[in-house]
């Protein structure tokens, strides 16, 4: 596999990076990694789909949201894309009346109930952010109540 990558921060550059369109027009498969903002919202919607590979596969364990689910549902349908993994959704936990529901009895396509967060390295980082969120806590309430801001 020869993998290339976009960075929307700009922080990382060198060979392998190439411009969003261009990563979308070249992807076998297109790894998405990004939280849901304003600016990544329906990021590959149906003009994007369009001009991916028909047989493109699209992983999406960011944010639902990202991929514009009715879009996908389409391409999916009309045979325009090759495949779709998703491990996340709009509306979480799905329900049965989720128009995704039409493509789980594809063979190219995978839904899993959203656990890419669950590794043994990512909860430790989720710990290890919480403890550190509540000791900056304590450490600037104690510093209030010092300088009387907090009673």
């Amino acid at each position: 596999m020869h993998v290339v990558f976009h960075d929307r921060g700009g922080r990382y550059a060198g060979p392998s990076y190439v411009p969003l369109d261009t990563l979308r027009q070249l992807s076998d498969v297109l790894m998405i990694n990004c939280p849901l903002t304003d600016e990544t919202r329906d990021l590959v919607g149906a003009a994007e789909l369009a001009r991916m590979k028909p047989d493109a596969v699209i992983v999406n364990t960011g944010r639902g949201g990202v991929v514009n689910e009715a879009a996908l549902i389409e391409a999916m349908l009309a045979g325009r894309l090759g495949g779709a993994a998703l491990d996340v959704l709009v509306d979480e936990p799905v329900q049965p009346d989720n128009p995704i529901l039409q493509l789980i009895e594809q063979d190219i396509f995978i839904l899993t109930p959203h656990v890419a967060w669950s590794s043994n390295d990512a909860m430790q980082r989720l710990i290890d952010q919480s403890v550190g969120n509540i000791a900056e806590f304590v450490a600037l309430s104690d510093g209030a109540q010092r300088l009387g801001v907090l009673k």
